[in-house]
């Protein structure tokens, strides 16, 4: 009786901390933004490699996101609503979603990052980056993503510039 008893507490524990020790799900929308398609793409991806070589997070299928915005009937960049955004990461079974939006300004791009409680709607984390160069905006996103999916923290609204 004992014997049974032990296993089974020691096979509940196991369960708990290997559900305590699954990967957190991120939805990465496409990004936001007045630049050339080619360019969001070139983002995307770079975001998604980034991510899924942080431990702790899995990236979500493009697939069943796209499904969910097409679902919904919106654009596939997401909305500027972050309540809306959490809830289209509830949908897709994500813990958080982040959302990117890059703007031109006199000729420099300014790239904005928000990663998203989909529980809470709230803005765990935020990086923003400018650079003056497109060839710079492939090394220059690597750091505010690793932070943010590095960092356990609530570093909200943090900022880093990046050549000018």
């Amino acid at each position: 009786m004992k014997k049974s008893l032990l296993i089974f507490v020691a096979a509940m524990l196991l369960n708990v901390t290997s559900a305590m020790a699954q990967d957190k799900r991120v939805a990465v929308f496409e990004p936001a933004g007045s630049v050339e398609h080619s360019i969001k793409e070139i983002v995307l991806e770079e975001i998604n490699s980034i991510i899924a070589n942080v431990g702790g997070y899995i990236v979500a299928e493009r697939q069943m996101m796209n499904a969910v915005f097409e679902e919904q009937q919106l654009p596939l960049s997401g909305s500027e609503d972050d309540t809306l955004n959490s809830q289209l990461g509830k949908m897709m079974g994500t813990h958080y979603v982040l959302v990117t939006k890059i703007s031109t300004i006199e000729n420099n791009l300014h790239v904005a990052f928000r990663m998203l409680n989909v529980k809470t709607a709230e803005i765990e984390q935020q990086r923003i980056i400018r650079i003056s160069e497109l060839s710079e905006l492939i090394s220059a996103i690597q750091k505010p993503i690793t932070e943010v999916f590095s960092s356990s923290s609530k570093d909200s609204q943090q900022s880093d510039s990046v050549t000018e």
